[in-house]
């Protein structure tokens, strides 16, 4: 059988996929809503009552959220060598950016930048979703309308911007989406490509 070297690289790309889907199972919806609707028994959306399956379990509410809190730290704003998927990009006119990498392989990714976009808007993390969101747009996104894959996202790109391939991944044109609905609702519309919703009804 053929062993499987875990690295620190791997380890920290394992941990990225653990934090995204344990969020997934914690949060069933992110966003926020004004008023809750009525418990009409219709399910979860309409209540406003989603379940928590590490609570379910028996683990105390500060507990799952010290847990959860922690992951993001280390992902995000922990050490850039050994712990941190997530690197700052410097800015440009819509502000600050950031890209996530797959480490294992040193490159940038539409999946895992829409991956931890999601993580971004559950735990309510606006200047990082942003970040990311800004980063794809000036380097993955593209807009030139005679390219074939106009309208959407080089799936891969190099650590320094510049595309390993400039066609797209589904998932991650779909997880764009989603968050960019999700983000609309919990935070509302700002302008440009921060108008979440109508660049999710773009893509």
């Amino acid at each position: 059988m053929k062993k499987i070297l875990l690295t620190k690289e791997t380890s920290r790309a394992y941990f990225f996929y653990a934090l995204f889907f344990m969020l997934i199972m914690v949060f069933a919806e992110a966003s926020a809503q004004s008023s809750k609707p009525k418990n009409d028994g219709a399910g979860a959306y309409a209540t406003g009552k989603y379940r928590n399956l590490f609570a379910e379990q028996g683990h105390r509410e500060a507990e799952i959220s010290a847990k959860i809190n922690a992951g993001f730290r280390q992902l995000f704003h922990g050490d850039t060598a050994t712990q941190a998927i997530y690197f700052d990009a410097g800015k440009n006119a819509n502000g600050p950016k950031a890209y996530v990498s797959d480490v294992p392989h040193h490159d940038i990714r539409t999946e895992g930048m829409s991956y931890a976009m999601m993580i971004a808007v559950q735990l309510n993390k606006k200047a990082e979703f942003n970040a990311i969101w800004n980063y794809a747009m000036e380097k993955m996104y593209i807009s030139d309308p005679a390219h074939p894959s106009q309208g959407y996202f080089s799936w891969s790109l190099n650590r320094n911007g510049e595309a390993n391939e400039e066609t797209p991944a589904p998932d991650g044109e779909e997880y764009f989406v989603m968050v960019l609905y999700f983000a609309s609702g919990r935070w509302g519309n700002g302008k440009g490509i921060y108008n979440y919703h109508a660049w999710a009804d773009k893509i």
